[in-house]
């Protein structure tokens, strides 16, 4: 039976972007909760105080770079790493730097997804997004 729910940490600094991925979740087959950060250390701050809760942890992490610049959101896939080696991070961002999507996947990144432009492309990300983390990939048991 494959699990049609994910709890999911945004790391994201655009309020405007909240409303764009909250949407994205809510328009789509699954249930999804995600639960907003808008600095690097509010993101670290949720996963400490919910380490050992099975219902808040999240089962993924999404995560901008610019939180609110590409040192931090690097940085913060490291310190992910360091505390939770297996909770699987995909950054999403406008930010195409070839050093920095190669530095993200140096330091432990999952997948790097370029930001939608349009409602529609959101829409449409989200979707294959969440299709391939429920229904495709085994997560890690929290």
């Amino acid at each position: 039976m494959v699990n049609r729910s994910l709890s999911m940490l945004v790391v994201e600094a655009n309020p405007d972007h909240h409303l764009l991925i909250g949407y994205s979740c809510q328009v789509n087959k699954f249930q999804v909760k995600p639960v907003f950060a808008t600095t690097a250390e509010e993101a670290l701050e949720y996963l400490e105080i919910y380490a050992n809760d099975k219902q808040l942890f999240p089962q993924l992490v999404l995560l901008d770079l610019l939180v609110p610049r590409p040192e931090k959101g690097l940085q913060l896939i490291k310190d992910i790493r360091a505390v939770y080696p297996r909770l699987p991070v995909v950054v999403l961002s406008q930010h195409q730097d070839h050093d920095d999507i190669q530095r993200a996947y140096d330091m432990g990144a999952n997948s790097f997804i370029a930001k939608p432009l349009n409602l529609l492309d959101w829409e449409e990300h989200f979707q294959i997004l969440l299709s391939y983390w429920l229904t495709v990939v085994t997560l890690s048991p929290a």
